[in-house]
């Protein structure tokens, strides 16, 4: 029995040393005994050791630890981690419960229970607690995440975190002021032609300098390409109007070493223009309207004829179909338009109310969506909205391409040559899905 309890001694004071020893590793380790609600420290720094010491049980010493030591925007969350009342219940078959918070003074660190005892009915009766910093790891993972997610040129969000922004959005819904602005450097190929690469890259961070002063202050700035920019912001009507100021203030008075000024083309769409549409829908609509400012732009200029054929072209490539439509004798103009578009089998007539009745009789459109595409192709419809407002006529809708259905957006807008007595309008049609 001697022999026995000596080697029981033996075992325990190895524990401890194990323990002691561990301890070296961690920012604090303490042995709590939830039944008796006492604490035994193993190590703790000075300002966990002024608590711990006081004569209180090892609840309060708990709550008054966290309370002190964890910044205000995680402490509640650390409260509730930590609550030894329910802790038992908690970790009741589980081996191991963690979090990770943040410190005043050592920044982010993982708390951990572990379990060393417990009852008959697998509830907690001794743990383990302990804490550990992972600031400098966390500031690793938070830099290679910011390199992952930073274009290397402007310093703006690229691609990567664009993707990502567009899946928050599909998940939680816009924001009340939500505007989405594409952006468009004009001029970039001749620049980059004639003047060389070096040029280009000035002309872009000139236009990312004006960007930031215009909108840095409601949002976030992506480059999705090349030349091409994404602005997401929230922002009331006043401030945008501001915005777009700022915008052509900071443009006006740009002036670079190897390029004279800057000049970008913009589309903007705003909250109200938004009800039921994804972010992919908005972004197609900011597109075109940017496209149709950049081709304002080329006219206004009166240079550039390939530019202007260029902004022209890529607007086209967006659409499967861009027709320019008269109420008024029931005929079209076709603009653009994919060969397959044409075949009878798809409704395709000499007049348009026939052809956008009879695409609908096709078959290929889903048949929840049918009566909705009727209703707002309907001529009288088109009349109706227009006279009641300026904004476009849009909606979506879900055509059959082989077996399966995409949704489809289909917008109307008055022509520059609109009149009551002379109704012309653009109709376009884009794949969004």
């Amino acid at each position: 029995m001697a022999e026995n309890a000596s080697l029981s001694q033996q075992e325990n004071n190895r524990n401890v040393e194990i323990l002691y020893s561990l301890a070296e590793i961690y920012y604090s380790m303490h042995l709590i005994n939830l039944v008796e609600d006492t604490v035994i420290p193993f190590s703790s720094r000075d300002e966990v050791k002024t608590i711990v010491n006081k004569k209180t049980d090892a609840s309060a010493q708990m709550k008054e630890v966290m309370s002190s030591t964890v910044v205000d925007d995680f402490k509640e969350a650390a409260l509730k981690f930590t609550d030894l009342k329910t802790l038992a219940k908690r970790m009741k078959h589980r081996k191991l419960l963690e979090a990770q918070f943040v410190g005043n003074r050592i920044g982010w660190f993982v708390a951990s229970f572990i379990k060393v005892e417990s009852d008959s009915e697998g509830r907690a009766v001794k743990v383990l607690f302990t804490t550990r910093s992972i600031d400098e790891e966390k500031r690793k993972e938070e830099n290679l995440i910011n390199e992952s997610n930073t274009d290397e040129l402007t310093g703006f969000y690229n691609r990567r975190a664009y993707d990502m922004t567009a899946k928050y959005f599909a998940k939680n819904g816009l924001g009340e002021n939500f505007v989405y602005v594409s952006i468009d450097i004009n001029g970039l190929k001749v620049v980059n032609d004639t003047i060389g690469h070096g040029a280009g890259d000035e002309l872009i961070l000139g236009a990312c300098d004006c960007m930031k002063k215009a909108f840095s202050d409601y949002g976030k700035l992506y480059r999705v390409g090349g030349d091409e920019f994404v602005a997401i912001l929230s922002a009331s009507e006043n401030e945008l109007e501001l915005i777009k100021e700022k915008l052509k203030v900071a443009i006006s008075s740009w002036k670079g070493q190897l390029v004279d000024s800057v000049s970008m083309s913009c589309g903007y769409v705003v909250k109200s223009e938004t009800i039921n549409l994804a972010l992919h829908d908005i972004s197609v609509l900011a597109d075109k309207r940017m496209y149709e400012d950049k081709s304002r732009y080329y006219r206004q200029a009166g240079f550039d004829r390939r530019g202007q054929r260029d902004a022209h072209v890529a607007l086209c490539a967006l659409y499967t179909k861009i027709l320019k439509i008269s109420l008024t004798d029931d005929s079209y103009q076709i603009i653009n338009i994919d060969k397959d578009e044409q075949r009878e089998e798809l409704g395709f007539s000499l007049k348009v109310s026939e052809w956008l009745h009879k695409f609908g009789e096709a078959g290929l459109i889903h048949p929840d969506d049918l009566e909705d595409y009727y209703r707002k192709t309907d001529f009288s419809f088109i009349r109706e909205h227009f006279k009641n407002s300026t904004d476009s006529l849009m909606f979506t809708y879900r055509r059959k391409y082989g077996k399966d259905y995409r949704k489809v957006m289909m917008e109307i807008i008055p022509a520059n040559d609109y009149s009551e007595t002379s109704q012309y309008y653009f109709l376009y049609v884009k794949k969004i899905e």
